[in-house]
Protein backbone atom coordinates (compact mmCIF):
# COMPACT_ATOMS: atom_id res chain seq x y z
CA UNK A 1 0.00 0.00 0.00
CA UNK A 2 2.82 2.41 0.88
CA UNK A 3 4.52 1.52 -2.39
CA UNK A 4 1.32 2.34 -4.32
CA UNK A 5 1.05 5.68 -2.52
CA UNK A 6 4.62 6.53 -3.51
CA UNK A 7 3.87 5.70 -7.14
CA UNK A 8 0.70 7.84 -7.11
CA UNK A 9 2.57 10.70 -5.44
CA UNK A 10 5.37 10.52 -8.01
CA UNK A 11 2.83 10.46 -10.84
CA UNK A 12 1.02 13.46 -9.36
CA UNK A 13 4.27 15.39 -9.06
CA UNK A 14 5.20 14.61 -12.67
CA UNK A 15 1.77 15.59 -13.97
CA UNK A 16 1.84 18.72 -11.83
CA UNK A 17 5.25 19.61 -13.23
CA UNK A 18 4.05 19.10 -16.80
CA UNK A 19 0.95 21.22 -16.14
CA UNK A 20 3.07 23.95 -14.57
CA UNK A 21 5.37 23.88 -17.58
CA UNK A 22 2.50 24.45 -20.01
CA UNK A 23 0.98 27.18 -17.81
CA UNK A 24 4.39 28.87 -17.74
CA UNK A 25 4.76 28.67 -21.52
CA UNK A 26 1.26 30.05 -22.10
CA UNK A 27 1.96 32.83 -19.62
CA UNK A 28 5.21 33.71 -21.33
CA UNK A 29 3.60 33.87 -24.78
CA UNK A 30 0.27 35.51 -24.00
CA UNK A 31 0.45 37.32 -20.65
CA UNK A 32 3.85 38.91 -20.07
CA UNK A 33 4.32 42.05 -22.17
CA UNK A 34 6.91 41.84 -24.94
CA UNK A 35 9.78 44.32 -24.98
CA UNK A 36 12.10 44.65 -27.95
CA UNK A 37 15.08 46.81 -28.86
CA UNK A 38 14.48 49.65 -31.30
CA UNK A 39 17.22 48.25 -33.55
CA UNK A 40 19.12 44.97 -33.73
CA UNK A 41 22.89 45.21 -34.28
CA UNK A 42 24.11 42.29 -36.40
CA UNK A 43 27.49 40.60 -36.20
CA UNK A 44 29.04 37.24 -37.01
CA UNK A 45 30.74 34.36 -35.22
CA UNK A 46 33.96 33.78 -37.15
CA UNK A 47 35.80 30.47 -37.01
CA UNK A 48 39.28 30.06 -38.51
CA UNK A 49 38.80 26.29 -38.17
CA UNK A 50 35.60 26.39 -40.23
CA UNK A 51 37.30 28.28 -43.06
CA UNK A 52 40.03 25.63 -43.09
CA UNK A 53 37.38 22.89 -43.18
CA UNK A 54 36.01 24.58 -46.30
CA UNK A 55 39.53 24.90 -47.76
CA UNK A 56 39.35 28.68 -47.76
CA UNK A 57 42.15 31.10 -47.02
CA UNK A 58 41.08 32.15 -43.54
CA UNK A 59 42.73 35.58 -43.61
CA UNK A 60 41.25 36.40 -47.01
CA UNK A 61 37.84 35.32 -45.74
CA UNK A 62 38.16 37.41 -42.59
CA UNK A 63 39.18 40.52 -44.52
CA UNK A 64 36.30 40.04 -46.96
CA UNK A 65 33.88 39.90 -44.03
CA UNK A 66 35.42 43.08 -42.63
CA UNK A 67 35.81 45.11 -45.81
CA UNK A 68 33.19 43.82 -48.24
CA UNK A 69 30.38 42.90 -45.86
CA UNK A 70 31.41 45.73 -43.50
CA UNK A 71 30.89 43.61 -40.39
CA UNK A 72 31.98 45.36 -37.20
CA UNK A 73 30.64 43.06 -34.47
CA UNK A 74 32.50 39.78 -34.03
CA UNK A 75 32.51 36.76 -31.79
CA UNK A 76 35.94 35.13 -31.94
CA UNK A 77 37.19 31.83 -30.55
CA UNK A 78 40.36 31.13 -28.58
CA UNK A 79 40.82 27.49 -29.56
CA UNK A 80 42.92 25.82 -26.85
CA UNK A 81 44.15 23.05 -29.18
CA UNK A 82 45.51 25.63 -31.65
CA UNK A 83 46.95 28.15 -29.21
CA UNK A 84 48.65 25.69 -26.83
CA UNK A 85 49.45 22.64 -29.01
CA UNK A 86 52.32 21.77 -26.66
CA UNK A 87 52.12 22.37 -22.93
CA UNK A 88 53.33 25.89 -22.08
CA UNK A 89 54.09 26.65 -25.75
CA UNK A 90 51.66 29.29 -26.96
CA UNK A 91 50.85 30.36 -30.52
CA UNK A 92 48.90 33.61 -30.29
CA UNK A 93 49.68 35.04 -33.74
CA UNK A 94 46.46 34.06 -35.52
CA UNK A 95 44.17 35.37 -32.80
CA UNK A 96 46.31 38.51 -32.42
CA UNK A 97 45.90 39.12 -36.14
CA UNK A 98 42.11 38.81 -36.03
CA UNK A 99 41.83 41.15 -33.06
CA UNK A 100 44.14 43.72 -34.64
CA UNK A 101 42.24 43.74 -37.94
CA UNK A 102 38.95 44.39 -36.13
CA UNK A 103 40.69 47.04 -34.02
CA UNK A 104 41.94 48.87 -37.14
CA UNK A 105 38.33 49.26 -38.28
CA UNK A 106 37.02 50.26 -34.84
CA UNK A 107 34.94 47.12 -34.48
CA UNK A 108 34.18 45.23 -31.29
CA UNK A 109 34.71 41.65 -30.17
CA UNK A 110 33.25 39.04 -27.87
CA UNK A 111 36.10 36.64 -27.07
CA UNK A 112 35.17 33.08 -26.11
CA UNK A 113 37.26 31.53 -23.35
CA UNK A 114 37.72 27.94 -22.20
CA UNK A 115 37.63 24.38 -23.41
CA UNK A 116 34.25 24.32 -25.17
CA UNK A 117 34.05 26.74 -28.08
CA UNK A 118 31.92 27.02 -31.20
CA UNK A 119 32.23 24.62 -34.17
CA UNK A 120 32.70 20.87 -34.11
CA UNK A 121 33.97 19.01 -32.10
CA UNK A 122 32.94 21.78 -29.64
CA UNK A 123 35.65 20.93 -27.11
CA UNK A 124 39.07 21.82 -28.51
CA UNK A 125 41.48 19.99 -26.21
CA UNK A 126 45.16 19.74 -27.21
CA UNK A 127 46.52 16.21 -27.56
CA UNK A 128 48.77 16.58 -24.52
CA UNK A 129 45.72 17.28 -22.33
CA UNK A 130 43.17 14.81 -23.75
CA UNK A 131 44.09 11.90 -21.49
CA UNK A 132 44.88 13.88 -18.36
CA UNK A 133 42.87 12.95 -15.26
CA UNK A 134 39.81 15.18 -15.21
CA UNK A 135 40.99 17.28 -12.25
CA UNK A 136 44.32 17.92 -13.96
CA UNK A 137 42.60 18.81 -17.23
CA UNK A 138 40.35 21.28 -15.41
CA UNK A 139 43.41 22.88 -13.81
CA UNK A 140 45.01 23.19 -17.27
CA UNK A 141 41.82 24.82 -18.64
CA UNK A 142 41.84 27.39 -15.83
CA UNK A 143 45.51 28.12 -16.53
CA UNK A 144 44.77 28.59 -20.23
CA UNK A 145 41.88 30.95 -19.45
CA UNK A 146 44.16 32.94 -17.15
CA UNK A 147 46.83 33.25 -19.86
CA UNK A 148 44.21 34.38 -22.41
CA UNK A 149 42.57 37.00 -20.20
CA UNK A 150 45.89 38.44 -19.06
CA UNK A 151 47.06 38.72 -22.66
CA UNK A 152 43.98 40.54 -23.94
CA UNK A 153 42.44 42.38 -21.00
CA UNK A 154 43.97 45.69 -22.12
CA UNK A 155 42.48 45.33 -25.62
CA UNK A 156 39.60 47.83 -25.66
CA UNK A 157 38.26 46.19 -28.84
CA UNK A 158 37.18 43.22 -26.70
CA UNK A 159 34.05 44.37 -24.91
CA UNK A 160 32.94 41.07 -23.32
CA UNK A 161 34.22 37.63 -22.31
CA UNK A 162 32.10 34.60 -23.13
CA UNK A 163 33.06 31.85 -20.68
CA UNK A 164 32.67 28.49 -22.46
CA UNK A 165 30.09 27.85 -25.19
CA UNK A 166 26.87 26.14 -24.09
CA UNK A 167 28.79 24.07 -21.49
CA UNK A 168 25.61 22.54 -20.04
CA UNK A 169 24.16 21.55 -23.42
CA UNK A 170 24.92 17.88 -24.28
CA UNK A 171 26.35 18.43 -27.74
CA UNK A 172 29.87 17.81 -28.98
CA UNK A 173 32.84 15.60 -28.16
CA UNK A 174 33.35 16.82 -24.61
CA UNK A 175 34.45 15.12 -21.40
CA UNK A 176 31.81 16.53 -19.03
CA UNK A 177 29.04 18.95 -18.17
CA UNK A 178 29.83 20.39 -14.78
CA UNK A 179 28.16 23.44 -13.22
CA UNK A 180 30.64 23.67 -10.38
CA UNK A 181 33.61 23.81 -12.75
CA UNK A 182 31.86 26.39 -14.93
CA UNK A 183 31.42 28.51 -11.80
CA UNK A 184 35.15 28.19 -11.10
CA UNK A 185 35.97 29.41 -14.60
CA UNK A 186 33.61 32.39 -14.29
CA UNK A 187 35.04 33.26 -10.86
CA UNK A 188 38.57 33.12 -12.28
CA UNK A 189 37.68 35.49 -15.13
CA UNK A 190 35.99 37.95 -12.76
CA UNK A 191 39.06 37.91 -10.50
CA UNK A 192 41.31 38.73 -13.46
CA UNK A 193 39.11 41.39 -15.08
CA UNK A 194 35.96 42.88 -13.60
CA UNK A 195 35.76 45.69 -16.16
CA UNK A 196 33.90 43.65 -18.81
CA UNK A 197 30.61 41.77 -18.73
CA UNK A 198 30.65 37.98 -18.79
CA UNK A 199 28.40 36.28 -21.34
CA UNK A 200 26.99 32.83 -20.59
CA UNK A 201 25.22 30.79 -23.27
CA UNK A 202 22.75 27.97 -23.74
CA UNK A 203 20.51 26.38 -26.35
CA UNK A 204 17.51 28.40 -27.45
CA UNK A 205 15.39 25.36 -28.26
CA UNK A 206 16.28 22.86 -25.52
CA UNK A 207 16.82 24.97 -22.41
CA UNK A 208 14.84 27.12 -19.99
CA UNK A 209 18.02 29.30 -19.75
CA UNK A 210 17.86 29.33 -15.96
CA UNK A 211 21.21 27.69 -15.18
CA UNK A 212 23.10 29.84 -17.67
CA UNK A 213 21.31 33.16 -17.21
CA UNK A 214 21.91 33.36 -13.46
CA UNK A 215 25.68 32.96 -13.88
CA UNK A 216 26.56 35.82 -16.21
CA UNK A 217 25.98 39.52 -16.85
CA UNK A 218 24.58 38.94 -20.35
CA UNK A 219 22.90 35.79 -21.63
CA UNK A 220 23.39 34.55 -25.18
CA UNK A 221 20.97 32.11 -26.78
CA UNK A 222 21.39 30.07 -29.93
CA UNK A 223 18.57 30.25 -32.47
CA UNK A 224 18.21 27.47 -35.05
CA UNK A 225 15.25 27.25 -37.39
CA UNK A 226 15.72 23.83 -38.99
CA UNK A 227 17.83 20.97 -37.62
CA UNK A 228 18.35 17.24 -37.75
CA UNK A 229 17.35 15.20 -34.72
CA UNK A 230 18.60 11.66 -34.13
CA UNK A 231 15.24 10.69 -32.63
CA UNK A 232 13.12 11.93 -35.55
CA UNK A 233 13.60 11.00 -39.23
CA UNK A 234 14.24 13.86 -41.60
CA UNK A 235 14.56 17.47 -40.50
CA UNK A 236 12.88 19.19 -37.58
CA UNK A 237 11.66 22.73 -38.20
CA UNK A 238 11.12 25.32 -35.49
CA UNK A 239 9.67 27.85 -37.89
CA UNK A 240 6.26 27.47 -36.24
CA UNK A 241 7.59 29.20 -33.08
CA UNK A 242 6.49 32.86 -33.10
CA UNK A 243 9.00 35.63 -32.41
CA UNK A 244 6.92 36.59 -29.40
CA UNK A 245 8.00 33.34 -27.71
CA UNK A 246 11.63 34.50 -27.60
CA UNK A 247 10.63 38.03 -26.63
CA UNK A 248 8.57 36.94 -23.67
CA UNK A 249 10.92 34.19 -22.61
CA UNK A 250 13.60 36.87 -22.41
CA UNK A 251 11.31 39.15 -20.42
CA UNK A 252 10.67 36.39 -17.91
CA UNK A 253 14.38 35.64 -17.50
CA UNK A 254 15.18 39.34 -17.05
CA UNK A 255 12.41 39.50 -14.44
CA UNK A 256 13.76 36.47 -12.56
CA UNK A 257 17.38 37.68 -12.71
CA UNK A 258 17.29 41.49 -12.38
CA UNK A 259 21.11 41.68 -12.32
CA UNK A 260 21.20 40.33 -15.87
CA UNK A 261 21.93 43.26 -18.19
CA UNK A 262 20.61 41.85 -21.45
CA UNK A 263 19.88 38.87 -23.67
CA UNK A 264 21.36 38.48 -27.16
CA UNK A 265 21.30 35.92 -29.98
CA UNK A 266 24.82 34.49 -29.97
CA UNK A 267 24.25 32.07 -32.89
CA UNK A 268 21.62 32.71 -35.54
CA UNK A 269 21.49 29.85 -38.04
CA UNK A 270 22.33 31.14 -41.52
CA UNK A 271 23.94 28.03 -43.01
CA UNK A 272 22.65 24.51 -43.69
CA UNK A 273 22.26 21.77 -41.13
CA UNK A 274 24.59 19.63 -43.20
CA UNK A 275 28.23 18.74 -43.79
CA UNK A 276 28.84 21.68 -46.06
CA UNK A 277 32.30 20.52 -47.13
CA UNK A 278 30.91 17.10 -48.17
CA UNK A 279 27.18 17.18 -48.93
CA UNK A 280 26.00 18.26 -52.43
CA UNK A 281 24.60 21.76 -52.70
CA UNK A 282 21.11 20.41 -53.38
CA UNK A 283 21.07 18.82 -49.94
CA UNK A 284 22.49 21.92 -48.30
CA UNK A 285 19.81 24.13 -49.83
CA UNK A 286 17.11 21.91 -48.31
CA UNK A 287 17.82 23.47 -44.91
CA UNK A 288 19.17 26.89 -45.92
CA UNK A 289 18.12 28.61 -49.10
CA UNK A 290 18.02 32.29 -49.93
CA UNK A 291 14.34 32.70 -49.07
CA UNK A 292 14.84 31.03 -45.68
CA UNK A 293 17.87 33.26 -45.04
CA UNK A 294 15.78 36.38 -45.64
CA UNK A 295 12.98 35.05 -43.40
CA UNK A 296 15.54 34.33 -40.69
CA UNK A 297 16.90 37.89 -40.82
CA UNK A 298 13.39 39.31 -40.52
CA UNK A 299 12.60 36.89 -37.70
CA UNK A 300 15.63 38.07 -35.73
CA UNK A 301 14.60 41.69 -36.26
CA UNK A 302 11.10 40.86 -35.06
CA UNK A 303 12.44 39.20 -31.91
CA UNK A 304 14.24 42.47 -31.26
CA UNK A 305 17.18 41.49 -29.10
CA UNK A 306 19.82 44.25 -29.11
CA UNK A 307 22.54 42.11 -30.74
CA UNK A 308 22.47 39.11 -33.07
CA UNK A 309 25.47 37.11 -34.32
CA UNK A 310 25.11 35.14 -37.55
CA UNK A 311 26.31 31.56 -37.87
CA UNK A 312 27.46 30.87 -41.42
CA UNK A 313 29.50 33.72 -42.94
CA UNK A 314 32.26 31.28 -43.88
CA UNK A 315 29.70 29.27 -45.88
CA UNK A 316 28.47 32.38 -47.70
CA UNK A 317 32.04 33.13 -48.80
CA UNK A 318 32.61 29.48 -49.77
CA UNK A 319 29.53 29.56 -52.01
CA UNK A 320 30.67 32.81 -53.59
CA UNK A 321 34.31 31.88 -54.24
CA UNK A 322 34.21 28.10 -54.72
CA UNK A 323 30.83 27.70 -56.42
CA UNK A 324 30.26 31.06 -58.10
CA UNK A 325 27.04 31.54 -56.13
CA UNK A 326 27.27 34.99 -54.49
CA UNK A 327 23.57 35.31 -53.65
CA UNK A 328 23.90 34.75 -49.90
CA UNK A 329 26.92 37.05 -49.72
CA UNK A 330 25.06 39.80 -51.56
CA UNK A 331 21.99 39.33 -49.38
CA UNK A 332 24.18 39.64 -46.29
CA UNK A 333 25.54 42.93 -47.64
CA UNK A 334 22.08 44.42 -47.40
CA UNK A 335 22.09 43.57 -43.68
CA UNK A 336 25.53 44.98 -42.85
CA UNK A 337 26.13 47.74 -45.45
CA UNK A 338 23.82 50.30 -43.92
Amino acid sequence: MKFLKKILLAAALILGGVALFFVLIVGIIFVFPAKTAEKTAFGISFSKIQTENLKLNWQETFLAILDDLKVRNFRLASYWSEIEPQKNQFLWNDLDWQINEVKKREGKIILVLGRKQFRWPECFIPEWAVNLPLEEQRKAVIEFIEKTVKRYKNEKTIWAWQVENEPLFPFGDCPERNKKFWDEEITKVRSLDNSRPIITTDSGEFSFWLNAANRGDIFGTTLYRIVKNKFIPGYLSYEFIPASFYQKKANLILFLFPKLKNIIIIELQAEPWALVSVDPLEKQFQTMNLERFKRTVNYAKEIGYPETYFWGAEWWYWLKTKHNQPEFWEAAKTVFNK
